[in-house]
């Protein structure tokens, strides 16, 4: 009689076991919660709430969502961040996200380098001093963060936010990939050392990471191969306003460390801030970026980056819009102004009456459901 040790008991356990794990790892991807970093600074709160707005509304399960608020000083965002966002998610969106406040001035979250002394009055200081801290920001995550996105002030969420993790189960699969072909791990500043300007400095110095750390977008436009002002992420640069993080590899690779030698490096013209920065550690270390579609950070209709319809995204549909360049509030993307003005005025708390959004965009008009309006969860919670 069979006890289980025969052989073709044991391959159905084998079967099964592969199969659970199959179920499981699905079942992680439809359960995990996406976390999300912000840096607030200055006058960008009220900015920056409706991007967490989009975001919420882009919600359809239980702790969907956990926010990692970086902000200096906390002062300055209190009435148009900290307390919209703890009635809200004590309120109507409660389950469905979280929120923790980091305080960028405490001396445990600021990371000084020799830059800020040597270019303390510089324009770079002045545009660019807060968003910096995102390179930094990630170190300060709790330990069991794995992975994150990072997004700026100006960005909106169009879509489901399982889009958004369906595109972080692809950096940890192509991660795994590169990770299994990896030979050799290095840190190659010192082999820039001698260059005097950032155009003699070699533009493509490949090393190997273990695994993406980074995943960001192709930055469509030509403004880094024609300046050429520092080495880059080949063929046009990455754009930093939305990006995937690896946090376990980040930590590990000591990328905070490279990040303190690029921004204090004089020989580098970092007029893009943390940007710059952010290509310039690409450029030397291209197996640890993976780009990402431009619809998860699209800021324009660019010739080299088109949105193209797909079976999930037919409508060719943003999941991400980034108002660059000041877009929300410029002629320039007028269609752009007015969806940044529709989510300004949302109450994410009183849905329309039939929970939906309709917008122009790119001559187009759309109709989205958002997911946290239209969700089976508790409809007690949203008061129509």
């Amino acid at each position: 009689m069979c006890i289980g040790k025969c052989r073709h008991c044991l391959r159905m356990s084998r079967v099964f076991l592969l199969l659970l794990f199959l179920f499981l790892t699905q079942l992680r991807g439809n359960c995990e919660v996406l976390h999300i970093v912000i840096v607030v600074c200055g006058n960008r709160g009220a900015q920056a709430f409706d991007a967490l707005k989009s975001i919420i509304l882009g919600t359809d399960a239980l702790n969907a969502v956990r926010i990692h608020l970086f902000a200096e000083p906390l002062e300055s965002i209190l009435k148009d961040v900290i307390l919209p966002l703890d009635q809200l998610v004590k309120g109507c969106a409660r389950g469905a996200a979280t929120y923790k406040i980091y305080d960028i001035d405490s001396s445990h979250q600021k990371h000084d380098s020799a830059f800020w002394s040597s270019k303390e009055k510089g324009f770079w200081t002045n545009r660019y001093r807060c968003s910096a801290q995102r390179l930094y920001s990630f170190q300060a995550l709790e330990s069991s963060v794995d992975a994150a996105l990072y997004v700026d002030t100006d960005t909106l969420v169009l879509q489901n936010v399982h889009q958004l993790l369906h595109q972080l189960q692809a950096m940890r699969s192509q991660s795994a990939l590169r990770a299994n072909h990896s030979s050799d791990v290095g840190n190659h500043f010192e082999a820039t050392e001698a260059c005097s300007a950032a155009s003699t400095c070699p533009s493509r110095m490949t090393t190997s990471t273990g695994g993406i750390i980074f995943s960001a977008a192709d930055h469509c436009a030509l403004s880094y191969v024609q300046s050429q002002r520092v080495p880059f992420y080949e063929p046009r640069g990455l754009q930093a306003g939305v990006i995937f993080v690896n946090i376990t590899l980040y930590r590990t690779m000591n990328v905070l460390s490279e990040m303190d030698s690029i921004l204090s490096y004089p020989g580098f013209d970092l007029k893009e801030g943390d940007q710059d920065a952010l290509n310039i550690y690409a450029s030397r270390h291209q197996n640890a970026i993976l780009v990402m579609p431009p619809e998860y950070n699209w800021w324009g209709e660019f010739a080299d980056c088109p949105l193209k319809p797909s079976v999930s995204n037919p409508e060719a549909l943003p999941v991400i819009l980034h108002g660059a360049d000041m877009r929300w509030y410029l002629p320039i993307e007028p269609e752009f102004v007015k969806l940044y003005n529709l989510f300004h005025s949302i109450d994410v708390c009183k849905p329309f009456e039939d929970r939906t959004l309709s917008f122009e965009l790119r001559g187009r008009s759309h109709v989205i459901a958002p997911a946290f309006w239209n969700q089976n969860a508790d409809e007690s919670r949203i008061s129509d």
